[in-house]
């Protein structure tokens, strides 16, 4: 029997993971990710998201929570408007995604094409604890 290509994408470089990502099916993304050829790092074409991104922006903790237990994942990918998985959980709330991705080493002083760093958006959005969770990283300020 032959195996599909799970690394196939759509022209905009939507793979089946991503896919999967988007409508929150974690039962999906535990098969694809049992696959050892998935391409769990690839990015879309248009806005360069990856799975992570793309289950943090579509609400899907859960999915976005198995991707981030994988080490092979790339958690400091940037969107095509520079924002981090980091900018994204703060803009949403994401307290325990936020504290992850910093155990993980994404810098919190990513800065994406506005000038905004992932706490100007929790601030904006008012996650005091997200505010104080960015606040304890060293790696906060510096070069904005």
């Amino acid at each position: 029997m032959t195996k599909i290509d799970v690394n196939l994408d759509n022209g905009d470089g939507v793979t089946p993971l991503i896919a999967a990502s988007k409508v929150g099916c974690l039962e999906c993304v535990d098969l694809l990710l049992a696959r050892s050829d998935v391409e769990l790092n690839r990015k879309t074409i248009r806005h360069g998201t990856n799975a992570l991104i793309t289950a943090l922006v579509h609400r899907h903790i859960g999915v976005a929570n198995r991707l981030l237990a994988r080490r092979d994942l790339y958690a400091s990918v940037k969107r095509k408007n520079g924002d981090t998985a980091l900018h994204v959980a703060a803009y949403f709330g994401y307290t325990n995604i936020s504290k992850k991705l910093l155990d993980r080493g994404i810098y919190a002083s990513s800065v994406n094409r506005r000038g905004l760093r992932s706490v100007d958006y929790a601030v904006e959005r008012r996650h005091s604890d997200i505010v104080q969770i960015l606040s304890n990283y060293s790696n906060l300020g510096g070069n904005r």
